[in-house]
């Protein structure tokens, strides 16, 4: 049985609070990866190496890593990723936020939307659309998603060759 996935939108129809809260004052960096260096830390292995291979290739290089560090560790990352065929219904101004992830230790701070209402404000010129993609059982990311005020847009499936496609569209 396939996965489903919820996918959620940050368009002209959402408005993001002005305030970026977070329980405790984190800087989010970005990392531009580059041919020498795709990551900020070094690879955890062959299979992690190549992940970052991948989306170093698919965007044709044109994809951000925004992260926070605490106590010297990275404690969450979000990669911001142009439309790719991965994700053929994006149009071409659009951005997907995601992969993401948090450390469980720092999890139900506020941290995953802080960066996403991050991200949605930084890069909100030069995109139309922001999209998430969540798996529908994952409902702590949903709800992140929707704290950073992106709306619930309808249901994607990913083919057997990992392409999203929209299945239902709440517009």
């Amino acid at each position: 049985m396939k996965k489903k996935y919820i996918l959620f939108n940050f368009d002209e129809n959402c408005r993001i609070d002005n305030k970026l809260s977070s329980r405790e004052n984190y800087n989010v960096l970005e990392f531009a990866p580059s041919f020498f260096k795709m990551k900020v830390e070094r690879f955890n292995s062959v299979k992690d190496f190549l992940i970052h291979v991948f989306w170093f290739v698919l965007t044709k290089r044109n994809y951000r890593i925004a992260y926070i560090i605490h106590d010297e560790k990275i404690i969450h990352y979000s990669y911001v990723i142009p439309k790719t065929f991965k994700i053929s219904f994006m149009s071409q101004n659009d951005l997907e936020i995601g992969p993401c992830y948090t450390d469980p230790k720092y999890r139900g701070q506020g941290i995953f939307p802080y960066v996403v209402k991050y991200l949605i404000k930084k890069y909100n010129d030069s995109c139309k659309t922001f999209c998430m993609i969540a798996v529908e059982n994952n409902i702590a990311s949903q709800s992140g998603i929707l704290k950073a005020g992106l709306r619930k847009s309808g249901v994607v499936y990913k083919n057997l060759f990992g392409i999203y496609r929209v299945v239902s569209s709440q517009n």
